[in-house]
């Protein structure tokens, strides 16, 4: 029985047409029409059109120009309109008949007359002669078939459908019953796609038709009227026999010529085809998954619970049953062997929903759609194997190869797959707008020379012109950034084995491009062995006669086996990485875990946990925190100025980086890594902070994942309490969307979580944590550092006469994220300063426009602050007068065209950014002030001659100035600042040692007492808690906590419901806007700790994902608390605490030797990560980066670990200038430019030091990377 395919409707009417023209009338064929379908059946207009497809057949046997000559003739004589038929394209006209017909044949089927062929007056014979097209010279044992498609309901595309014919139905004459297609085409339900479109004629057709004839066949179908039942059993039985001769030949393609191959090699081979057969259902799953119309509430995606619905006969009608989130498990665990074994499971799944549920069941109809929508898809993965269809005539030709020039259309003989493209360094928009969003492919963006900040093209047009540093470094002009375009292709490179000759992927065969010499390089399979020769004087045993057993999971099986220990002792075995007893311990503890629930046999053997750094740290502090916070001791108090001790500049802290590995086809792969931060603070306080924490979605078992996360920390929380730490600090913080915090580039499957979801995640770690005892309170960072100030200062008697105390200083915590960012942002908007009018009824001043300090500080309530003061009084009196308009801003030398404006003035200056600075707080003293003043009218004075009007106009205001300071000065006095001895002629000179801290405070002559922030402390400010339903809220689990996290917010548990709506905008937040009119008082001055005040109101809004754990026992415990605490006796026992390294450094202790190398850091490792290409995205490249890894951990000055010049050779610190690459691929020249087309692209990789890329005639395509880590 041969077998007869179909293809898609589009293929079918270009297949039909293209074979009967010549190539001037092909090319026009290709363009598409829109069928217009007639709702009669028997209508004169199709039955013209059937006429019209006889005619298209009966070309077929003519010449060129007689067919078309024809064709029109036969199309004029069928229609009425024959005018305006021949004025509308042939092709296009030509098309739409075959349409028409095909569609009315359809109707035809579905009307009341029977099914037999005698009464069917869509029967017609159709006669095709293919003898004229013999000298194509194609295959004639091929039969090429175009017929009409399956049209699948609730489908936006046609599907390619496979069904079978009987020769013997042929008749005499060699004419084709057309009717019977048609009729095959009824069982549609029954009928599944396949990607071949030929299949082989039998002998009693050729033997009519001639074997001489090469391009087409004559096909006999013949339609029988047999029951549904029947035919739906014979094609069941077809459709598991071809999958199962399909599968057959998928799992030979797979396993050729592999079992003469070690069992390690035969292992890794096999890993790499499975997955390579794999990995494009996954997107197709997902998809499956997250349907939003037809599995919106996941109905597909979880077994049928027939014992809770009742459902007694549902496991006789569907005995096998079968849902998607079993099949998601076993492709993601790569448990299948092919994409077949994934289809044939999803369509389980659906047709189990359908045989149980009746056809207008709403499942029925939701499986029936997400069923096509899955042969669609499918069809698609299995087209871009099938053999492409001639432009001209539609028919099957040798498949077009991918030829670039890094691959040269190459096959790698370990995968069996050629280019691969690999992800291109990523670039992260630093604008507002964008919220540190990737930048998009194909969009140009705008980066520093330095290659520190990137901004979109959308964020670029409103930076401003002179840009913000994060640093003390030189000012950085708009004009200055670097325009590029995010168009790079990366692939994976290639290598040549010296002995066969033949090309492998470096990814396939574990071969480092830094440090393998190519030339002498062999290949897996000449040498027989998966890991590659010693490198660097490292001890490789892989040939010890001795060959260890250990388990490992293992591609195509669901339990672990045990395999050859080919990894010990090798340069890429994790095991051999310095132990220590944290490290010990959680691996420990997660093996217990894994044990006790239930995981397969010898599964927690393949697990290794260790600590891949552990170093001393020290991070400075930014200048915002140093201006804007200050701590609780007071640093002095003379001359009537109270000045409070500043955070220290640096903050010492060690980092640890933690990471979990699995065993994986005997090879380990880095699944966890966390790195955490541990501080001893000034206050005799141990903190833990937890900083980054990543995963790959590669664990098996996939069902313990979670549990085996919250295991870790859970453990390592408890080695932190047990050394001594008190509190434990955590920002629940997702990256955006492609970026990565630790492990670069995770599987496109695995979704970034949501900020609920992962605040919901935290929730269930802690709820673990607290379930052993390790951690007894839990707060969020408002209550525990933020609340007292904030509550105090809204008290009807409360003073702030100072900035806020300063939380806990750890590097990247949330609060000292966000005051950088306000305090950037205020810079820029304080930049354009307010251009005040002057008013006749301003009440500061008075008749003759002087400053009248007593009524702009009259209220008690009022900032006693010398620096609020100097900053009202520029606001308020110097900037509102009328003559100071030429110097509120920068001067515009460019828009003004004065050329010689900065040879002349070398500091520029004015009002407006004085006033920003002082606000701010930048400024130490008073004379720093007066200095800048005078600096701003001296530059004008200068530059412009005498009797100039701007000359002039900064002589008078200079004078002014000089009064308003004056006033302000005998203000003080009369506050009670004491000036200071000086032998300077200013009368200005005694108070130039005045604080301009925003710490700083006056001291009253009449009341000495402390009036600082805290007038209201603590012990007045009321608890929303109390000690009592604390302590129940802490037990009842992720829901306790989340309530204990919101306090007396409760709407931020409602949050993500209230936004749901669609169409309406989120709400602002009214508790930022109380906290911002909290930094002005009630004369609309702004206070001195207004910074404060807007931090506490990103704190609060943000109060449910900062977490603060306490991890010391409290002083009264309840019963239940006294019982966790023998919990967690127990739980930390099997605890070495003597062998773990604290921060003091004990001689008594052993402290383990980490090497300092690329894992350092987490920016240096995710850095590294991207220039080597080392991506974790699938097995197969999560493998090969985690051995790379672990070299460069083993091998910290190996090559490569800096990157190298590709002119001079030397390393490249600081800043490299990466080429861009980009790839050509053949497929695709006919829709390229000519440019593009007679290109030759090299994608070697090409970087460039700042000297060579001064050097390069070519610099338009390279673009700045920042290089972080440094030689060692």
């Amino acid at each position: 029985m041969a077998r007869l395919k179909i293809v898609s409707q589009e293929n079918l009417i270009n297949g039909w047409l293209c074979a009967l023209f010549d190539p001037p009338l092909r090319e026009m064929t290709n363009q598409t029409s829109t069928p217009q379908t007639s709702l009669d059946p028997t209508s004169s207009s199709n039955l013209d059109t059937s006429n019209k497809r006889k005619a298209l057949c009966r070309c077929v046997s003519m010449t060129n120009a007689e067919a078309s000559a024809k064709v029109v003739s036969d199309s004029a004589c069928c229609d009425t309109n024959t005018k305006e038929d021949i004025k509308e394209p042939l092709h296009k006209k030509l098309k739409q008949e075959v349409a028409d017909d095909a569609t009315a044949d359809e109707l035809q089927r579905s009307s009341t007359v029977p099914e037999s062929v005698e009464s069917s007056p869509t029967s017609k014979k159709i006669k095709i002669d293919i003898s004229s097209y013999s000298h194509n010279g194609l295959n004639p044992n091929i039969a090429y078939v175009p017929l009409t498609s399956l049209d699948i309901p609730n489908s936006p595309m046609r599907s390619v459908v496979s069904c079978d014919y009987a020769g013997e139905q042929s008749d005499p004459d060699g004419t084709t019953n057309a009717s019977t297609a048609n009729s095959v085409l009824d069982k549609k339900q029954e009928l599944q796609p396949k990607d071949v479109i030929a299949t082989p004629i039998r002998s009693n057709l050729s033997s009519s038709i001639g074997l001489d004839a090469a391009a087409m066949f004559q096909a006999t179908i013949d339609a029988t009227s047999a029951s549904k039942a029947s035919s739906s059993a014979v094609s069941q039985e077809k459709l598991e026999r071809e999958q199962n001769e399909a599968l057959e030949q998928e799992l030979q393609q797979i396993t050729t010529d592999i079992s003469k191959y070690p069992q390690h090699l035969q292992l890794h081979l096999k890993s790499l085809r499975i997955e390579s057969s794999l990995q494009a259902m996954k997107p197709l799953l997902q998809k499956l998954l997250t349907h939003q119309h037809h599995n919106r509430r996941g109905t597909f995606n979880s077994p049928v619970d027939y014992i809770a619905w009742n459902l007694k006969d549902y496991l006789k009608i569907c005995p096998n049953p079968m849902d998607l989130g079993a099949v998601k498990t076993k492709l993601y665990s790569n448990v299948y062997h092919s994409h077949i074994q994934v289809a044939k499971d999803i369509r389980l799944t659906f047709d189990n929903a359908m045989r149980y549920n009746p056809p207008k069941h709403p499942v029925h109809e939701a499986a029936s759609a997400l069923k096509a929508y899955f042969e669609e898809g499918y069809a698609h993965i299995l087209a871009k194997s099938a053999p492409p269809l001639d432009p001209f005539y539609g028919l099957a030709l040798p498949p077009v190869k991918h030829q670039c020039k890094t691959c040269n259309g190459q096959t790698c003989p370990l995968c069996n797959k050629g280019c691969r493209n690999l992800e291109p360094n990523l670039l992260i928009c630093a604008g507002s707008a964008c919220s540190g969003t990737k930048i998009r492919k194909n969009i140009s963006y705008y980066c520093t020379p330095d290659g520190t900040k990137t901004w979109c093209q959308r964020c670029w047009p409103s930076l401003p012109a002179i840009l913000p540093r994060d640093d003390d470094g030189d000012v950085l002009y708009k004009k200055d950034l670097i325009k590029r375009k995010n168009e790079e292709d990366v692939v994976e490179r290639w290598i040549d084995c010296s002995k066969c000759t033949r090309s492998v992927h470096q990814m396939c065969a574990f071969v480092n491009e830094f440090v393998s010499d190519p030339s002498t390089f062999v290949c897996p399979l000449c040498m027989d062995s998966v890991i590659p020769p010693s490198v660097d004087g490292v001890k490789n045993e892989t040939n010890s006669k001795e060959k260890k057993r250990v388990y490992s999971f293992v591609t195509g099986q669901e339990l672990p086996e045990e395999v050859e220990d080919v990894n010990f002792g090798t340069v890429f075995d994790a095991r051999t990485l310095e132990q220590c007893s944290i490290s010990d311990f959680m691996e420990l503890k997660v093996k217990q875990r894994m044990q006790a629930m239930d995981c397969p046999k010898g599964s927690e053997a393949t697990v290794t946990i260790r600590v891949i750094s552990d170093n001393e740290k020290e991070f400075g502090v930014p200048d915002v925190v140093l201006r804007h916070f200050r701590m609780a001791q007071e640093k002095d108090c003379r001359n009537g100025i109270k000045t409070f001790q500043e955070p220290p500049s640096s903050h010492q802290y060690r980092s640890k980086a933690v990471a979990m590995f699995q065993r994986i086809d005997g090879m380990d792969v880095m699944i966890f890594c966390m790195y955490v931060q541990e501080y001893e603070g000034a206050d005799g306080k141990k903190r833990v902070y937890l900083a980054y924490i990543d995963s790959v979605d590669h664990f098996r078992p996939r069902r313990l994942r979670s549990a085996i996360y919250h295991e870790i920390l859970a453990a390592y929380f408890a080695t932190a309490r047990a050394r001594g730490f008190s509190t434990l600090h955590i920002w629940a913080s997702p990256p955006s969307r492609g970026n990565s915090f630790v492990l670069w580039t995770h599987p496109h499957s695995q979704r970034t979580p949501t900020k609920e979801r992962l605040q919901a995640w935290y929730h269930n770690v802690i709820s673990h944590s607290i379930n052993h005892g390790i951690i007894t309170d839990v707060k969020s960072l408002y209550e525990e550092s933020f609340e007292d100030f904030d509550k105090s200062s809204k008290a009807e008697d409360a003073i702030v006469s100072s900035t806020l105390q300063c939380p806990a200083l750890l590097e990247g915590d949330f609060w000292i994220e966000e005051a950088s960012r306000v305090y950037s942002s205020s810079q820029s908007r304080w930049s354009r300063s307010n251009n005040k009018k002057p008013s006749s009824d301003n009440e500061l001043l008075d008749s003759e426009k002087n400053f009248l300090p007593h009524e702009a500080f009259k209220d008690p309530k009022s900032s006693s602050c010398p620096a609020i003061h100097v900053s009202v009084l520029l606001e308020n009196c110097i900037m509102a007068h009328q003559d100071a308009s030429p110097f509120l801003r920068p001067v515009n030398a460019a828009a003004l065209k004065l050329k010689d404006y900065h040879d002349v003035i070398k500091n520029p200056m004015d009002l407006g950014t004085i006033f920003s600075q002082c606000m701010l707080g930048e400024y130490d003293t008073f004379q720093e002030i007066v200095e800048d003043l005078q600096l701003v009218f001296n530059n004008a004075m200068r530059y412009n001659p005498q009797g100039h009007p701007i000359h002039n106009l900064a002589k008078n205001m200079w004078d002014f100035v000089q009064k308003q300071l004056a006033i302000l000065t005998k203000f003080w006095d009369t506050c009670g600042i004491i000036a200071s001895d000086t032998e300077l002629p200013d009368p200005l000179a005694p108070y130039y040692n005045v604080s301009m801290r925003l710490s700083s405070i006056i001291v009253s002559k009449e009341n000495t007492q402390d009036q600082s922030t805290e007038t209201k402390q603590s012990p007045s400010v009321a608890k929303f808690f109390s000690d009592d339903t604390r302590s129940k809220l802490l037990f009842e689990g992720p829901g306790g906590i989340a309530k204990l996290m919101a306090g007396e917010d409760t709407h931020l548990l409602t949050r993500r419901n209230t936004n749901k709506e669609i169409g309406k905008k989120k709400k602002k937040s009214k508790k930022r806007k109380e906290s911002i009119c909290e930094a002005i008082n009630s004369d609309g001055i702004r206070r001195e700790s207004w910074l404060s005040f807007e931090v506490l109101g990103s704190i609060r809004n943000n109060r449910s994902v900062i977490f603060v754990c306490h991890l010391e026992p409290k002083k009264t415990k309840s019963e239940t608390e006294q019982m966790k605490l023998s919990d967690f006796q127990e739980y930390i026992k099997e605890f070495d605490v003597k062998g773990c390294p604290n921060l003091q450094g004990s001689n008594q202790e052993v402290k383990p030797k980490f090497k300092p190398s690329v894992q350092e850091t987490r920016h240096g490792l995710l850095e590294f990560s991207q220039y080597g290409n080392l991506q974790f995205d699938t097995i197969r490249r999560a493998k090969y980066s985690t051995a790379m890894l672990l070299y460069y951990f083993k091998n910290p000055q190996a090559d490569g670990v800096l990157p190298k010049c590709s002119d001079c050779k030397c390393c490249i610190e600081n800043v490299r200038w990466h080429r861009i690459n980009k790839s050509f691929d053949e497929r695709r020249r006919s829709s390229q430019l000519l440019s593009l087309r007679t290109a030759c692209f090299d994608m070697a990789r090409k970087e460039l030091c700042g000297d060579c890329y001064m050097k390069s005639h070519q610099k338009e395509d390279f673009y700045p990377i920042r290089v972080s880590f440094r030689a060692l």
